[in-house]
């Protein structure tokens, strides 16, 4: 990944029917105005956004609601074009690590999503609880993810026996299940994946 373009294709994999690009233009702006209305993002309120890539939802978010971001994610060449891509003062990045050291310090954010991420992570329980600490109490997450497992390996991917929806009910209590919609995102992706909003309990 040395350009936008690659790191575009490993965040939005191309599909059968639809680009990267297309995948681009259509879910991002759907997802981040759908965020913004579950979350009811206000322009003082901090965001997580947990698998943040190069901040493609982020950016849209900032851009709709003046909040400011926090992106977290494994990869430092992700972030570091994060930083480039959102280009705002009111986001930063950080990777699973330094999140986990913020919210020692006591840095607490309003809300949370994560897109696409943890379908992918080796431990989803230790990242869902590093999102669960970093978050205010009664501060919602918003989960769009697989309904499987999808984890890299030197083998391409593969399944596990991690159930993130039962890990995530384990933290969090479950507020509400919205739809995916078909348009913005291709039928198959709607019907492999859910979209569950969480709140961190008070």
């Amino acid at each position: 990944m040395k350009n936008l373009a690659g790191a575009k294709r490993i965040i939005l994999t191309p599909e059968p029917d639809s680009s990267t690009d297309e995948s681009w233009e259509k879910e991002t702006p759907w997802v981040a105005a759908t965020l913004e209305r579950v979350l009811t993002v206000a322009p003082e309120h901090s965001v997580l956004d947990f698998g943040c890539g190069i901040g493609r939802l982020s950016k849209a978010l900032m851009r709709g609601t003046g909040c400011a971001v926090l992106g977290v994610d494994i990869s430092s060449t992700m972030r570091a074009q994060a930083h480039l891509y959102v280009d705002s003062e009111n986001f930063t990045a950080t990777s699973p690590g330094g999140l986990a050291r913020l919210a020692g310090a006591g840095f607490r954010a309003d809300h949370a999503f994560a897109v696409w991420v943890l379908q992918h992570c080796y431990d989803p329980e230790a990242e869902i609880v590093r999102v669960r600490d970093a978050l205010k109490p009664g501060g919602l997450f918003c989960v769009i993810n697989s309904k499987q497992r999808w984890v890299p390996t030197d083998k391409g991917w593969q399944q596990d026996d991690k159930n993130v929806r039962e890990l995530l009910r384990d933290n969090f209590d479950e507020v509400a299940t919205h739809p995916l919609a078909v348009g913005p995102m291709s039928e198959m992706l709607v019907k492999t994946s859910f979209f569950q909003v969480y709140r961190k309990p008070a």
